[in-house]
């Protein structure tokens, strides 16, 4: 029995150590999270079959290297990620919304799809 409790112990800290040790860095959620929305957005301007012509002018503006930069910078300013130390967690906060869009864990960044559909990305990519 003693044997049995030991390597359950052992299994255990095993575990947890790699957990530690593979927790996903910021950047890996940055870039998960990133593409996400990127597709989100645009999707939300693809998606009128008579855009306003700012939307236009914003889809042009996204097929350019400056207007994905934008865009990226905007992501950037929403994104935050802390880390617990066994796993870490991605919020993406749009004006006053905030909400979890990724876990990570073991080396892996999972997308919160409850958290992606939350958003309101009209208001990411607003000039204002």
């Amino acid at each position: 029995m003693k044997k049995f409790l030991s390597a359950i112990v052992s299994l255990f800290t095993l575990v947890l150590l790699l957990a530690i040790i593979s927790n996903p860095d910021s950047d890996d959620h940055v870039t998960a999270v990133k593409g996400k929305v990127m597709e989100k957005v645009e999707g939300l301007l693809n998606n009128y079959s008579h855009p306003p012509k700012v939307w236009q002018e914003l889809l042009a503006a996204l097929t350019t290297v400056a207007g994905r930069e934008w865009v990226d910078q905007k992501i950037n300013l929403a994104i935050s990620t802390e880390n617990y130390i066994l796993f870490s967690l991605t919020k993406l906060t749009v004006k006053d919304k905030s909400a979890i869009v990724s876990v990570g864990m073991f080396g892996e960044v999972w997308m919160i799809s409850e958290g992606l559909e939350a958003m309101d990305y009209r208001e990411l990519i607003s000039l204002k």
